[in-house]
Protein backbone atom coordinates (compact mmCIF):
# COMPACT_ATOMS: atom_id res chain seq x y z
CA UNK A 1 0.00 0.00 0.00
CA UNK A 2 0.90 3.63 -0.90
CA UNK A 3 0.08 6.44 1.02
CA UNK A 4 0.69 10.17 0.09
CA UNK A 5 0.86 14.17 1.93
CA UNK A 6 2.08 17.33 1.43
CA UNK A 7 5.53 17.78 2.58
CA UNK A 8 5.83 20.88 5.39
CA UNK A 9 9.38 20.72 4.58
CA UNK A 10 9.30 22.18 1.57
CA UNK A 11 12.18 19.88 -0.07
CA UNK A 12 12.62 19.51 -3.61
CA UNK A 13 12.11 16.01 -4.69
CA UNK A 14 13.83 12.36 -3.05
CA UNK A 15 17.32 13.31 -4.10
CA UNK A 16 20.02 15.50 -2.30
CA UNK A 17 20.79 17.22 -5.21
CA UNK A 18 24.71 18.32 -5.22
CA UNK A 19 26.49 21.30 -6.45
CA UNK A 20 27.59 21.39 -10.08
CA UNK A 21 31.01 20.00 -10.56
CA UNK A 22 33.89 22.23 -12.35
CA UNK A 23 36.24 20.46 -15.04
CA UNK A 24 39.02 20.46 -12.52
CA UNK A 25 36.88 18.63 -9.93
CA UNK A 26 36.61 14.58 -9.81
CA UNK A 27 32.94 15.20 -11.02
CA UNK A 28 31.55 14.86 -7.10
CA UNK A 29 30.21 18.08 -5.15
CA UNK A 30 28.38 17.27 -1.67
CA UNK A 31 24.93 17.71 -1.73
CA UNK A 32 23.31 20.62 -0.84
CA UNK A 33 21.96 20.64 2.82
CA UNK A 34 18.35 19.33 2.95
CA UNK A 35 16.27 18.50 5.70
CA UNK A 36 14.99 15.05 4.47
CA UNK A 37 13.55 12.50 7.09
CA UNK A 38 14.80 9.12 5.27
CA UNK A 39 17.90 9.85 3.64
CA UNK A 40 19.55 6.87 2.79
CA UNK A 41 22.16 5.24 4.99
CA UNK A 42 25.04 3.18 3.49
CA UNK A 43 24.26 -0.45 3.93
CA UNK A 44 21.25 0.06 6.03
CA UNK A 45 18.83 -2.29 5.79
CA UNK A 46 15.38 -0.34 4.75
CA UNK A 47 12.73 -0.32 8.15
CA UNK A 48 8.68 -0.16 6.40
CA UNK A 49 7.00 1.89 6.67
CA UNK A 50 9.07 4.25 4.46
CA UNK A 51 8.40 8.28 4.24
CA UNK A 52 10.32 9.58 1.76
CA UNK A 53 10.00 13.33 -0.06
CA UNK A 54 9.73 13.40 -3.87
CA UNK A 55 8.69 16.76 -5.45
CA UNK A 56 7.68 18.37 -2.31
CA UNK A 57 5.06 14.85 -1.43
CA UNK A 58 5.29 12.81 1.18
CA UNK A 59 5.52 9.34 -0.29
CA UNK A 60 4.64 6.18 1.95
CA UNK A 61 5.56 2.70 0.80
CA UNK A 62 4.15 -0.27 3.28
CA UNK A 63 7.01 -2.71 2.13
CA UNK A 64 9.25 -2.71 -0.55
CA UNK A 65 7.75 -2.24 -3.95
CA UNK A 66 7.06 -5.76 -5.85
CA UNK A 67 4.93 -4.96 -8.67
CA UNK A 68 6.65 -1.71 -10.68
CA UNK A 69 6.15 0.13 -13.86
CA UNK A 70 8.71 1.71 -15.20
CA UNK A 71 8.35 4.99 -17.60
CA UNK A 72 11.76 4.86 -19.43
CA UNK A 73 15.03 3.50 -20.38
CA UNK A 74 16.72 5.69 -17.33
CA UNK A 75 14.69 3.78 -14.82
CA UNK A 76 15.74 0.60 -15.96
CA UNK A 77 19.48 1.45 -15.77
CA UNK A 78 18.82 2.52 -12.18
CA UNK A 79 16.99 -0.47 -10.64
CA UNK A 80 18.98 -3.16 -12.80
CA UNK A 81 22.11 -1.86 -11.36
CA UNK A 82 20.79 -2.16 -7.49
CA UNK A 83 19.65 -6.11 -9.17
CA UNK A 84 15.65 -5.60 -8.67
CA UNK A 85 14.66 -5.83 -12.53
CA UNK A 86 13.05 -8.20 -11.46
CA UNK A 87 10.61 -6.56 -9.66
CA UNK A 88 9.41 -4.45 -12.97
CA UNK A 89 6.22 -5.76 -14.37
CA UNK A 90 5.40 -3.80 -17.14
CA UNK A 91 7.19 -0.73 -19.14
CA UNK A 92 5.59 1.86 -20.42
CA UNK A 93 7.51 3.82 -23.71
CA UNK A 94 10.80 2.99 -26.05
CA UNK A 95 13.71 0.86 -24.49
CA UNK A 96 16.25 1.44 -27.71
CA UNK A 97 18.40 -1.55 -27.33
CA UNK A 98 21.91 0.34 -27.72
CA UNK A 99 21.00 1.96 -24.28
CA UNK A 100 22.21 -1.44 -22.47
CA UNK A 101 24.31 -4.54 -23.22
CA UNK A 102 22.74 -8.15 -24.66
CA UNK A 103 21.94 -9.36 -21.30
CA UNK A 104 20.04 -6.54 -20.26
CA UNK A 105 17.52 -6.09 -23.51
CA UNK A 106 16.78 -9.51 -23.22
CA UNK A 107 15.52 -9.06 -19.78
CA UNK A 108 13.71 -5.82 -21.10
CA UNK A 109 11.96 -7.91 -23.60
CA UNK A 110 10.15 -10.17 -21.65
CA UNK A 111 8.71 -6.87 -19.77
CA UNK A 112 5.54 -6.82 -21.26
CA UNK A 113 4.71 -3.20 -22.63
CA UNK A 114 1.81 -1.35 -22.37
CA UNK A 115 0.66 0.05 -25.00
CA UNK A 116 1.58 4.08 -25.13
CA UNK A 117 1.17 6.44 -27.81
CA UNK A 118 4.88 8.48 -28.21
CA UNK A 119 4.88 12.46 -28.19
CA UNK A 120 6.58 14.34 -30.44
CA UNK A 121 8.90 16.03 -27.78
CA UNK A 122 9.73 12.75 -25.79
CA UNK A 123 7.59 10.83 -23.38
CA UNK A 124 4.91 8.51 -23.99
CA UNK A 125 0.65 9.11 -23.17
CA UNK A 126 -1.25 5.88 -21.47
CA UNK A 127 -4.22 5.49 -20.76
CA UNK A 128 -4.96 5.37 -16.73
CA UNK A 129 -7.20 2.18 -17.23
CA UNK A 130 -4.56 0.22 -18.86
CA UNK A 131 -2.01 1.03 -15.82
CA UNK A 132 -4.64 0.32 -13.35
CA UNK A 133 -5.63 -2.84 -14.77
CA UNK A 134 -1.89 -3.99 -14.19
CA UNK A 135 -2.41 -3.77 -10.56
CA UNK A 136 1.35 -2.06 -9.48
CA UNK A 137 2.41 -1.02 -6.19
CA UNK A 138 4.46 1.76 -7.45
CA UNK A 139 4.89 4.21 -10.83
CA UNK A 140 8.59 5.18 -11.61
CA UNK A 141 8.75 8.15 -13.66
CA UNK A 142 6.88 11.36 -14.62
CA UNK A 143 3.61 12.90 -14.55
CA UNK A 144 1.65 12.70 -17.37
CA UNK A 145 -2.21 14.43 -18.34
CA UNK A 146 -3.51 10.91 -17.31
CA UNK A 147 -0.79 9.64 -15.01
CA UNK A 148 -0.69 11.44 -11.77
CA UNK A 149 -0.40 11.43 -8.17
CA UNK A 150 -3.75 11.57 -7.58
CA UNK A 151 -5.34 9.84 -10.20
CA UNK A 152 -3.22 6.72 -8.29
CA UNK A 153 -3.60 7.12 -5.50
CA UNK A 154 -7.02 6.27 -5.95
CA UNK A 155 -6.47 2.85 -6.52
CA UNK A 156 -3.41 3.17 -3.84
CA UNK A 157 -0.52 3.23 -6.46
CA UNK A 158 2.44 5.19 -5.55
CA UNK A 159 4.24 7.77 -7.97
CA UNK A 160 7.77 8.16 -7.77
CA UNK A 161 8.63 11.14 -9.97
CA UNK A 162 12.18 11.37 -11.37
CA UNK A 163 13.71 14.50 -9.42
CA UNK A 164 14.44 15.77 -12.85
CA UNK A 165 10.75 15.72 -13.85
CA UNK A 166 9.27 17.60 -11.30
CA UNK A 167 6.71 20.20 -12.05
CA UNK A 168 6.45 23.42 -10.71
CA UNK A 169 9.63 23.03 -8.89
CA UNK A 170 9.02 26.80 -7.62
CA UNK A 171 6.44 25.18 -4.96
CA UNK A 172 9.10 22.92 -3.15
CA UNK A 173 12.11 25.58 -3.44
CA UNK A 174 13.03 28.39 -3.06
CA UNK A 175 16.38 27.64 -5.42
CA UNK A 176 16.51 25.76 -8.05
CA UNK A 177 18.29 21.83 -7.74
CA UNK A 178 21.42 21.87 -9.81
CA UNK A 179 22.43 18.65 -10.62
CA UNK A 180 25.77 17.15 -10.55
CA UNK A 181 27.19 13.66 -11.21
CA UNK A 182 26.49 13.17 -7.17
CA UNK A 183 22.64 13.11 -8.35
CA UNK A 184 23.49 9.93 -9.94
CA UNK A 185 24.70 8.04 -6.90
CA UNK A 186 22.33 9.96 -4.41
CA UNK A 187 19.58 8.15 -6.86
CA UNK A 188 21.25 5.06 -7.00
CA UNK A 189 21.42 5.02 -2.99
CA UNK A 190 17.90 6.34 -3.05
CA UNK A 191 16.80 3.40 -5.16
CA UNK A 192 18.54 0.78 -2.95
CA UNK A 193 16.73 2.18 -0.13
CA UNK A 194 13.11 2.07 -1.63
CA UNK A 195 13.97 -1.77 -3.15
CA UNK A 196 15.57 -2.50 0.23
CA UNK A 197 19.38 -3.02 -1.69
CA UNK A 198 20.98 -0.56 -0.05
CA UNK A 199 24.34 -2.65 -0.03
CA UNK A 200 24.09 -3.02 -4.18
CA UNK A 201 23.36 0.30 -4.73
CA UNK A 202 26.79 1.41 -2.63
CA UNK A 203 28.44 -1.17 -4.49
CA UNK A 204 26.93 0.26 -7.91
CA UNK A 205 27.53 3.82 -6.78
CA UNK A 206 31.26 3.38 -6.18
CA UNK A 207 31.49 1.47 -9.84
CA UNK A 208 30.34 4.63 -11.36
CA UNK A 209 32.46 7.53 -9.16
CA UNK A 210 35.49 5.10 -10.86
CA UNK A 211 33.92 5.84 -13.89
CA UNK A 212 33.56 9.24 -14.00
CA UNK A 213 36.58 10.58 -12.65
CA UNK A 214 38.27 8.26 -15.20
CA UNK A 215 36.65 10.60 -17.94
CA UNK A 216 36.24 13.99 -15.77
CA UNK A 217 39.86 14.01 -14.59
CA UNK A 218 40.89 14.46 -18.82
CA UNK A 219 38.67 16.42 -20.21
CA UNK A 220 38.95 16.55 -24.03
CA UNK A 221 37.70 20.07 -24.94
CA UNK A 222 39.20 23.17 -23.96
CA UNK A 223 37.02 25.72 -23.45
CA UNK A 224 34.72 25.45 -26.76
CA UNK A 225 31.26 27.17 -26.38
CA UNK A 226 28.74 24.18 -26.92
CA UNK A 227 24.58 24.02 -26.59
CA UNK A 228 22.60 20.69 -25.56
CA UNK A 229 19.59 20.85 -28.51
CA UNK A 230 16.65 18.23 -28.13
CA UNK A 231 14.56 18.37 -30.98
CA UNK A 232 10.89 17.58 -31.43
CA UNK A 233 10.79 14.56 -33.79
CA UNK A 234 8.39 16.68 -36.29
CA UNK A 235 11.23 19.47 -36.44
CA UNK A 236 8.57 21.88 -35.14
CA UNK A 237 10.47 22.94 -32.37
CA UNK A 238 14.02 23.56 -30.19
CA UNK A 239 14.69 23.23 -26.90
CA UNK A 240 17.99 23.94 -25.31
CA UNK A 241 19.27 22.78 -21.63
CA UNK A 242 20.27 25.44 -18.88
CA UNK A 243 22.85 24.98 -16.12
CA UNK A 244 19.84 22.48 -14.43
CA UNK A 245 20.18 19.83 -17.07
CA UNK A 246 22.58 16.91 -16.33
CA UNK A 247 23.86 17.34 -20.22
CA UNK A 248 25.40 20.68 -18.70
CA UNK A 249 27.21 18.84 -16.30
CA UNK A 250 28.39 16.39 -18.86
CA UNK A 251 29.70 19.73 -20.87
CA UNK A 252 31.22 21.21 -17.92
CA UNK A 253 33.34 17.89 -17.24
CA UNK A 254 34.30 17.42 -20.55
CA UNK A 255 35.14 21.19 -21.07
CA UNK A 256 33.09 22.64 -22.74
CA UNK A 257 31.19 25.80 -22.37
CA UNK A 258 27.60 25.91 -22.20
CA UNK A 259 26.67 29.53 -24.09
CA UNK A 260 22.80 28.54 -22.33
CA UNK A 261 23.84 27.68 -18.74
CA UNK A 262 22.24 31.11 -17.11
CA UNK A 263 19.19 30.74 -18.39
CA UNK A 264 16.60 30.07 -15.77
CA UNK A 265 14.90 26.90 -16.82
CA UNK A 266 15.95 23.77 -17.21
CA UNK A 267 15.17 23.00 -20.86
CA UNK A 268 13.26 26.71 -22.90
CA UNK A 269 12.73 26.56 -25.91
CA UNK A 270 14.95 28.72 -28.09
CA UNK A 271 14.79 29.88 -31.74
CA UNK A 272 17.05 29.05 -34.52
CA UNK A 273 17.64 32.93 -34.85
CA UNK A 274 19.31 32.45 -30.87
CA UNK A 275 21.13 29.50 -31.86
CA UNK A 276 22.69 31.97 -34.77
CA UNK A 277 23.65 33.94 -32.82
CA UNK A 278 25.34 32.34 -29.91
CA UNK A 279 27.39 30.60 -32.96
CA UNK A 280 28.11 27.43 -30.73
CA UNK A 281 31.63 25.38 -31.67
CA UNK A 282 29.94 21.96 -30.25
CA UNK A 283 26.48 20.92 -30.97
CA UNK A 284 25.28 18.04 -28.62
CA UNK A 285 21.39 17.05 -30.17
CA UNK A 286 19.36 14.70 -27.68
CA UNK A 287 16.63 12.67 -29.34
CA UNK A 288 14.03 9.86 -28.59
CA UNK A 289 12.68 8.98 -32.23
CA UNK A 290 14.60 6.02 -32.79
CA UNK A 291 12.67 5.47 -35.90
CA UNK A 292 14.96 8.06 -37.56
CA UNK A 293 18.70 7.49 -38.22
CA UNK A 294 21.19 9.85 -36.41
CA UNK A 295 21.45 11.63 -39.51
CA UNK A 296 18.13 12.42 -39.97
CA UNK A 297 18.22 13.91 -36.13
CA UNK A 298 20.95 15.86 -37.13
CA UNK A 299 19.73 17.15 -40.52
CA UNK A 300 16.41 18.34 -38.23
CA UNK A 301 18.52 21.32 -36.99
CA UNK A 302 21.40 21.82 -39.69
CA UNK A 303 18.90 22.28 -42.46
CA UNK A 304 16.68 24.72 -41.12
CA UNK A 305 17.25 28.15 -42.71
CA UNK A 306 20.25 29.81 -41.43
CA UNK A 307 21.71 26.63 -40.14
CA UNK A 308 24.99 26.33 -42.29
CA UNK A 309 26.26 30.02 -40.41
CA UNK A 310 26.49 28.13 -36.99
CA UNK A 311 30.58 26.75 -36.33
CA UNK A 312 29.46 23.52 -35.04
CA UNK A 313 27.36 22.86 -38.12
CA UNK A 314 29.94 24.52 -40.80
CA UNK A 315 32.68 22.51 -38.78
CA UNK A 316 30.86 18.93 -38.73
CA UNK A 317 31.23 19.00 -34.89
CA UNK A 318 27.19 17.91 -34.20
CA UNK A 319 26.52 15.26 -32.38
CA UNK A 320 23.15 13.43 -31.87
CA UNK A 321 22.82 11.05 -28.78
CA UNK A 322 20.02 9.45 -27.13
CA UNK A 323 18.26 11.50 -24.82
CA UNK A 324 19.10 8.99 -21.69
CA UNK A 325 22.72 8.96 -22.19
CA UNK A 326 22.25 12.30 -20.56
CA UNK A 327 19.08 12.93 -18.89
CA UNK A 328 17.77 12.62 -15.97
CA UNK A 329 20.78 11.66 -13.79
CA UNK A 330 20.87 7.59 -13.83
CA UNK A 331 23.80 5.02 -14.67
CA UNK A 332 23.00 5.95 -18.35
CA UNK A 333 24.58 9.38 -17.86
CA UNK A 334 27.94 7.67 -16.89
CA UNK A 335 27.87 5.74 -19.91
CA UNK A 336 26.66 9.27 -22.21
CA UNK A 337 29.67 10.89 -20.74
CA UNK A 338 32.33 8.31 -22.01
CA UNK A 339 30.18 8.19 -25.38
CA UNK A 340 30.44 12.34 -25.60
CA UNK A 341 33.88 12.29 -24.78
CA UNK A 342 35.15 9.40 -27.36
CA UNK A 343 33.15 11.36 -30.06
CA UNK A 344 35.05 14.94 -28.94
CA UNK A 345 37.98 13.46 -29.26
CA UNK A 346 37.84 11.50 -32.29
Amino acid sequence: MVRFGRSFAALRGLVLLGVMVSAAATGFAPPQAAAQESSPVAGARTEYPLTITNCGVDLTLDAAPERVVVMEPSVVSTINAIGALDRVVARIGLYPTEYFNAEVNDAIARIPELASEQTSVGGAAISLETLVDLQPDLVIGYDSETITRENLARFGIGLYVLPAYCVDPSAVSDEPAIPSFASVTDELRVFGQIFDRADAADAASQAQEQQIEAVVGNPVAHGERAAALFVASDGSAIYTYSRLGMVDVQMTALGLVNIYADLPERSPEISIESLIDGDPEVLILLYTDTSKTPEEITSLVTDLPGASAITAVRDGRVYPLLFNFSEPPSPLVVEGLALLAERLAG
